[in-house]
């Protein structure tokens, strides 16, 4: 019973995930206007508002952590679980209208504030960059124009607008990111990153792959929820 817990243990959260996944990509989808909301003929859905909703969900996906750490005998007691805890009372908090003290901006916090989760998509964007020129040693403004069309195919936009409307990723755009990039320090976990993902890759026994295989890994990555989500 020992050795097959850990397995049916990992299975069963994984399958909680994943369901919490789908809704939560399903009200992103909704939020960035990529999804009508009518489509789910559920009056919830319609009637509420699809950010709101994505945050409820992604308090449940942390609840069902935490439910599936208790049934772990290293976590009776809820000893080392405070913080998470803390976390999904926040978020419920939240959800209710409330202004909880966990999910408030740092007071002494400086300078233009960066979405991190915009981060994540300009590093991941950056990463299928390196890995054209990697593979065919092409130029950095031909891969970023191949990147920008995959990211756009994937409902990833710039910042600028035109006539009010977010315009589809363009390669000025991801070039605008790289020079923002370089200007942080050497040891930078995002610079850290980027240079071991790229070698990840480079290294794998696979490598180099045709450049058809390339694009293929290049639009999954663009259409990962890790990264649609945060569109």
């Amino acid at each position: 019973m020992k050795t097959q817990l850990p397995n049916t243990w990992a299975g069963n959260l994984a399958a909680r995930l994943r369901e919490k996944d789908v809704q939560f990509s399903a009200f992103m989808a909704i939020k960035n206007g990529e999804l009508r909301a009518d489509t789910f003929e559920n009056s919830e859905v319609l009637n509420t508002d699809p950010r709101s909703n994505a945050t409820l969900v992604a308090g449940s996906a942390l609840s069902a952590v935490l439910f599936a750490l208790h049934e772990l005998p290293e976590f009776e007691g809820n000893d080392g679980l405070a913080a998470l805890h803390s976390l999904v009372a926040a978020l419920a908090t939240l959800d209710n209208g409330g202004s909880p003290d966990l999910l408030m901006p740092r007071q002494d916090a400086g300078g233009k504030r960066r979405h991190l989760g915009r981060d994540y998509v300009e590093d991941h964007a950056l990463l299928c960059v390196e890995l054209l020129v990697a593979l065919d040693k092409r130029s950095r403004t031909s891969a970023r124009k191949v990147v920008a069309k995959a990211f756009s195919k994937h409902g990833h936009k710039g910042r600028k607008k035109v006539s009010g409307v977010l315009q589809g990723l363009s390669q000025k755009s991801i070039f605008e990111w790289k020079v923002r990039f370089n200007e942080l320090p050497q040891k930078s976990p995002r610079r850290t990153w980027l240079t071991s993902s790229v070698q990840k890759y480079t290294n794998m026994p696979e490598w180099p792959p045709t450049e058809s295989e390339l694009l293929v890994e290049i639009e999954r990555i663009a259409n990962h929820p890790l990264l649609k989500t945060k569109i």
